[in-house]
This record gives C-alpha cells, structure tokens and sequence, in this order.
C-alpha cells in the first residue's frame, strides 16, 4: 500500500480503504464526518438545556457584543440579560409523558418468535424483564 508503513498494511486497513476509498482511514483523534456536522447542534442543546448559567457563560457565542462595546460594558449586558429556560422544562414534560405507563409488548402468534420472547439474552431473561 502506498503511504503508509508497513505495520499499517494489515486486512483492517486494506479493507476499509477498498469499502470506503483511500482516504477513509481515520486517526485516533478525528472524528466521523456526522459527528462534525452535527456537534454544534448537540452543544448548543446541552447549553439551552443546562439553563441560562450555561448559555451566560458561553459569551458571545449566544449573545454577541454589540459594536464598540467595551469589555466592562459587555459584561454589564451579559449580566442584565435574561435566558428563559422553556426547554429544560419541556424535555423534562415530555419525559414524563412517555414514562408514565409502563410499555406495552405484544408478540402476535407468530410461533417462530416464542424461543426468543422465552430467552432473549445470554443470562435466560425473558423480553419482558429486559424491557
């Protein structure tokens, strides 16, 4: 294989690169290219969620300073400005909406599926004490 060492030309790597093309092969440290997109989305969600002290704290990636703001003026705007926290409220509403009753499982007649609702994992647990 060219460019990489010898120890790296094992069936793992030939394999990915011929499954995904010759720049598939990712480092330790990088990230799948769907996390990238989408760790933004999920930061922003943990800061909104984590209530105003969180999104406060970020700065001016949630509340940007005006134009010729200084450090000491921006901090005042920061302090005086007010997050209302509607979405931790709501996550936690809807939790409670879906949890309140105990879900319900049924299997039909179908023969072929009774082995597995009987033992469905490798400790003999029926599907319904899993769920």
């Amino acid at each position: 294989m060219v460019g990489l060492p010898e120890v790296f030309t094992v069936w793992g790597v030939e394999t990915c690169r011929a499954l995904h093309g010759a720049d598939a092969m990712m480092t330790v440290g990088s990230t799948h290219p769907d996390y990238d997109s989408n760790a933004a989305t999920w930061s922003r969600a943990r800061d909104v969620l984590s209530g105003e002290d969180a999104v406060k704290a970020a700065g001016e990636k949630y509340l940007p300073r005006l134009d010729s703001q200084s450090d000491e003026e921006y901090g005042t705007y920061k302090s005086r400005a007010s997050f209302f926290g509607a979405t931790a409220r709501t996550l936690a509403e809807y939790l409670d909406l879906i949890f309140r009753r105990a879900p319900t499982i049924s299997f039909g007649e179908r023969k072929e599926l009774q082995p597995f609702v009987a033992d469905c994992g490798v400790v003999a647990l029926n599907v319904r004490s899993v769920l």
